[in-house]
C-alpha cells in the first residue's frame, strides 16, 4: 500500500514526514504493521515537517498489533529552523490545546520551558481499534545538561513540572512532583533523569518518568523498593531474560495518584556483534511466545541502513536536493 493511495498525493517538490515514514515502511506489512495503521502515520507524517529523529515501535505479538510513531523536535533542526515553528496539526480540543501551548513555549527560547529543555518529542500512540479518532500525542521533555546523576535529576524534574503547573493545574503538579522524587530517591548516583512524559491523551494523564542508564540486573531490586508487587515476579523474570543479551536500558515508570504496577524497559544492544545479538534475543522470543515468528522475521529485515540504491520505495528527489544544499 502506497503513500498515495492512502492520504493523497504528496507535494514533490516539500519534504514532509510522511515521505520518509513511506520509506521506513518499505517491505513491512502484516502482522507488524495493519494497513489502517499505516494510512493514519502517513496522515499523520504528512502534517509534519522533516526532522533528524524519530522512533516507530511496533508490538512483537500478533495478539496485538498496536504501533507508536515518536517525533523528536529540536530548535536548531534545519527544518524546524527554516519553518521557526512546529505547526499545530489539529485545532479544537482541550488536549491538543495543551499539546499546541506547550510545544509553542518551548520553541521561545527566551521562555522557561525553552530555557530548561533540549528536546521536545511528540508520541503518537494509534488506537489499536478506531483509526478514524485523530489522537492528540504525549509529550516528552529531556532536561538540559548531560549525564544528570540522581540528585541533579530531582532538581531539574521538579524545576519542569513547576514550569508545567500552570497547563497541567497546580494540584495535580504537587501530586506528579511528590512521585516524581519518590522514583529518583531510589536511584544510585550514576542514574538520572532521562525524559518527562505528559501522557495527556490518556485516562488517568500520568507522568511517565525515564531514566538511564539503568542496569539490568538491578530490576527486581528497584521494583521491591518502590513496592510493585503486582509486577514483581514478570519485572524478575524480564530481566532474567534480558540480562544475557543486553547491559543496561531506559527504564520508564508511570505515576499518577500512585506509582502504577507497570514498567517500560527500552533496551539497547551491544555495538559489537550487534546483528547477532538481535538474532539471539529475537529467538529466545520466539521461543517462549513473546514474539510470533513472522514479526521476528520483519524486525530483522528493518534491523539495517536505507539508501537511495537499497530502499524498495522510490527515493524522494528533494530529499537528494536538500542533502546538497545543506
Amino acid at each position: 500500500m502506497s503513500a498515495g493511495e492512502c492520504a493523497g498525493v504528496v507535494d514533490s517538490h516539500k519534504s514532509n514526514l510522511q515521505q520518509f515514514i513511506e520509506i521506513a515502511f518499505a517491505g513491512i506489512g502484516p502482522p507488524l504493521l495493519s494497513g489502517p495503521q499505516a494510512c493514519r502515520l502517513y496522515d499523520i507524517g504528512r502534517n509534519l515537517p522533516t526532522v533528524e529523529r524519530g522512533l516507530l515501535e511496533f508490538r512483537l505479538a500478533d495478539t496485538e498489533t498496536a504501533v507508536d510513531l515518536s517525533v523528536c523536535f529540536k530548535r536548531d533542526d534545519p527544518a524546524i529552523r527554516k519553518s521557526g515553528h512546529v505547526a499545530p496539526m489539529v485545532e479544537g480540543g482541550r488536549i491538543w490545546e495543551q499539546v499546541n501551548h506547550l510545544t509553542s513555549e518551548w520553541r521561545r527560547e527566551d521562555s522557561a520551558l525553552g530555557r530548561h529543555t533540549k528536546e521536545l518529542w511528540w508520541d503518537f500512540d494509534l488506537d489499536r481499534h478506531d483509526y478514524a479518532e485523530y489522537r492528540p500525542p504525549s509529550i516528552f521533555l529531556r532536561p538540559d545538561g548531560s549525564n544528570l546523576d540522581h540528585l541533579e535529576s530531582a532538581r531539574k524534574g521538579s524545576l519542569l513540572i513547576d514550569i508545567l503547573a500552570p497547563s497541567l493545574g497546580h494540584e495535580t503538579a504537587a501530586r506528579m512532583n511528590r512521585r516524581l522524587q519518590q522514583v529518583l530517591e531510589q536511584l544510585t548516583d550514576d542514574v538520572g533523569l532521562s525524559y518527562l512524559g505528559l501522557m495527556l491523551p490518556r485516562e488517568a494523564q500520568p507522568l511517565r518518568i525515564q531514566v538511564s542508564p539503568f542496569r539490568i540486573e538491578k530490576l527486581g531490586e528497584l521494583v521491591d523498593m518502590l513496592g510493585q508487587s503486582e509486577c514483581s515476579r514478570a519485572i524478575h523474570g524480564a530481566a532474567r531474560l534480558c540480562r544475557s543479551h543486553f547491559d543496561t536500558c531506559v527504564l520508564s515508570i508511570d505515576v499518577a495518584d500512585s506509582v502504577m504496577p507497570r514498567l517500560g524497559l527500552e533496551l539497547f544492544p551491544r555495538q559489537e556483534g550487534r546483528a547477532e545479538s538481535i538474532n539471539q534475543f529475537l529467538r529466545v522470543l520466539t521461543s517462549t511466545g513473546l514474539c510470533s515468528a513472522g514479526v521476528a522475521e520483519q524486525i530483522r529485515g528493518c534491523d539495517r541502513m536505507m539508501t537511495p540504491t537499497s530502499c524498495a520505495a522510490e527515493w524522494p528527489q528533494q530529499f537528494i536536493v536538500d542533502a546538497l544544499l545543506e
